[in-house]
C-alpha cells in the first residue's frame, strides 16, 4: 500500500498508522531551489523519490509507504502522481480529515476532489481510532485493486 497524507495530523498519527499497517514512513521534506532559494517541488518530489528507492528499496517496494504532509496543493498532487508513476509506485490512497470542527481552505477541499475522483479518498474522522481506519483504508486498496484488474481485461 502507498499511502499519502496531505495534512498535519498529531504528531503519532503517522508514525502508528505506519506500525499498525508495517510500512515505511516518509517525512516530505521542505527542499529548496539552490538557484534561488525559493521552495522548490521539484526537488521535494526528487528527495520522496531518492527516499523511495533508497537504501531500503526492498522493504518499500514490498509493504509500500506511508507520505507524510505532502502533496499540499493539486500542482503537488499531479507532479507526484507523475514521478511515482515513472517508478512503479503509484499512490493507493489519500487519507483527509474530514473536520466540522476546522473550516478546510481551498487546496484541502480541491485535494479531497482530485482523489475522489481517482477513487483514492479515504476520509477520516478526528475520531477514528487506527485499527478501524486500517480497516478502511484496506477497503479502498482492494476496492482499487479490483478494480484496476477489471480495467485489465
Amino acid at each position: 500500500m502507498r499511502i499519502t497524507i496531505p495534512e498535519a495530523l498529531h504528531p503519532d498519527f503517522s508514525d502508528d498508522l505506519s506500525q499498525a499497517l508495517d510500512t515505511t514512513l516518509i517525512r516530505a521534506k521542505v527542499s529548496y531551489d539552490p538557484a534561488t532559494g525559493l521552495p522548490s517541488d521539484d526537488h521535494a518530489i526528487n528527495s520522496i523519490i531518492e527516499d523511495i528507492t533508497g537504501q531500503s528499496s526492498a522493504s518499500v517496494t514490498a509493504e509500500g509507504f506511508i507520505l507524510c504532509n505532502y502533496p499540499q496543493n493539486i500542482i503537488q498532487a499531479q507532479a507526484l502522481d507523475m514521478a511515482l508513476a515513472r517508478i512503479g509506485q503509484p499512490v493507493s490512497c489519500a487519507l483527509m480529515v474530514e473536520s466540522t470542527k476546522k473550516p478546510q481552505n481551498r487546496e484541502n477541499r480541491a485535494l479531497i476532489r482530485y482523489y475522489r475522483t481517482q477513487n483514492k479518498l479515504v476520509l477520516i474522522d478526528e475520531t477514528d481510532n487506527i485499527s478501524q481506519l486500517c480497516r478502511n483504508i484496506r477497503r479502498v486498496y482492494e476496492k482499487r485493486r479490483s478494480s484496476d484488474s477489471q480495467n485489465e481485461h
